[in-house]
């Protein structure tokens, strides 16, 4: 389930990451979303597709041990 308002978007999701639930951060996005990672490093591009994609990459994040946080801008 997504959040009620695109304002809560990021925050929920980093809630979701920080607390290392891979489930409710999988849950943010839609069955078909895509999580596209750029390393800037090495140069390569990896591609998360659909749900399973999006559990997978969420679970590795979770395992390095990162946090998120969030920013927020008015344009």
């Amino acid at each position: 389930m997504g959040a009620p308002s695109p304002e809560l978007c990021n925050l929920w999701l980093a809630r979701a990451f920080n607390a290392q639930d891979v489930e409710a951060a999988t849950a943010m996005y839609h069955p078909e979303a895509s999580i596209v990672e750029v390393d800037q490093v090495h140069g390569s591009t990896t591609v998360a597709r659909g749900t399973e994609g999006i559990r997978k990459t969420m679970a590795a994040r979770v395992t390095r041990k990162t946090f998120a946080h969030t920013e927020f801008f008015s344009v």
